[in-house]
């Protein structure tokens, strides 16, 4: 690697030290806030030269795309996706989800998250980060990835992630032929009802769980 200067130096260390803490890189926003850059475009250009000196990897296409390879900036190998030695499969973290839009089209990209190729078949796969309790009683907790395959149909009792009037949630899908039933698997709250009022899509069927210990 060659020697950073300076101010790549700063941009390299709160890359580093923002992986670290929060297991994810940081955006450029968060950079040019961070070390309180006038414009986004300075960032962009340190990186460049960070990238080309060895120091980063920049993945295009995705809002948390800077990924620290200095050995010593990076704490564990599920961290730690620039280690080639090993296959690798990169499944799309799906954040917000822009009105409209397909649910992996880029601007619904958060961020990878890097797994062993064996675990899940297909390509189609992205993974979902699951917010609150509703899944808790068939073992799935707030914070948990669920690992989805793409598609846009369902049996009764597999569990889906679907769009419901602009929200993505995780639940038990049940056809009842005038209606669909989104069924959370917590006895403490109340199924959704889905009728022809509703906007309502199947994004995919949930293959898998990662949880971090």
């Amino acid at each position: 690697m060659k020697k950073l200067t300076g101010r790549q130096q700063i941009v390299f260390d709160f890359i580093a030290d923002y992986f670290q803490q929060k297991g994810m890189p940081p955006t450029v926003r968060e950079i040019a806030i961070g070390l309180d850059f006038k414009s986004p475009n300075s960032v962009q250009e340190h990186l460049r030269l960070i990238e080309k000196k060895g120091w980063v990897e920049l993945r295009r296409g995705i809002a948390r795309g800077i990924f620290p390879i200095s050995p010593e900036s990076v704490p564990t190998f599920e961290q730690a996706p620039v280690i080639r030695e090993m296959p690798v499969k990169r499944l799309p973290l799906i954040g917000n989800v822009a009105a409209g839009s397909p649910i992996t089209a880029e601007e619904n990209i958060e961020n990878e998250i890097v797994v062993d190729p064996d675990l899940f078949g297909g390509d189609d796969l992205f993974t979902f980060r699951v917010s609150g309790n509703s899944m808790v009683e068939a073992g799935i907790h707030n914070g948990d990835f669920v690992v989805v395959r793409k598609q846009n149909y369902a049996r009764d009792g597999e569990k889906i992630v679907a769009l419901i009037n602009g929200d993505i949630t995780l639940k038990t899908y049940y056809n009842k032929g005038d209606h669909v039933v989104l069924h959370p698997e917590n006895s403490h709250l109340s199924d959704i009802i889905v009728d022809e009022h509703s906007h309502f899509s199947i994004a995919g069927k949930m293959v898998g769980l990662i949880r971090r210990c």
